[in-house]
């Protein structure tokens, strides 16, 4: 396990960013759900996946995105080869507003405050709540994904991608 615990920049397939420490208050979440379930946590690579910028009326949108970046993780190696160690989390999480925000523009109302703008690809949002959400309903988190409601990626490094 701790060769499969070292390789979470393979993660970064997924929209991905870097945040920042910023407190907030605890975002909407509509439900969570084991999507692939291998086992006790203590003995599997945990992966928890919340949304950014996505409206109660994208739910449906966000749990094909996460559907899609599973699918996606699984065809990619190590993940292939260790998909039985590994367990899937989706935390649906509802933004007021579509969408992210970019520092030269007006901010967006989503849950985590994912904002572009402070570098090429670099996206950064309240990584202390995204934390907190993923321990409040997931167990034993490992790396969190964080996938916001665009097409533009980014990338981090850390637990919270």
């Amino acid at each position: 396990m701790k060769s499969l615990r070292n390789v979470t920049a393979a993660v970064a397939f997924a929209s991905t960013l870097a945040l920042a420490g910023l407190a907030g208050a605890a975002p909407a979440v509509k439900g969570a759900e084991v999507v692939v379930d291998n086992g006790d946590s203590s003995n599997r690579y945990d992966i928890v996946f919340v949304g950014d910028g996505y409206t109660a009326e994208e739910m449906g949108r966000y749990k094909q995105d996460v559907a899609a970046a599973v699918e996606t993780l699984f065809s990619t190696s190590p993940y292939r080869e260790y998909r039985s160690y590994v367990n899937i989390h989706r935390i649906d999480v509802v933004s007021a507003e579509s969408g992210y925000s970019t520092l030269n523009e007006e901010q967006k109302d989503t849950a985590f405050g994912c904002t572009y703008g402070y570098s090429f690809r670099y996206l950064r949002g309240d990584k202390s709540l995204i934390e907190r959400t993923a321990a409040v309903h997931a167990r034993d988190v490992d790396v969190i994904c964080c996938l916001v409601n665009t097409f533009q990626g980014g990338t981090s490094f850390g637990k919270v991608c």
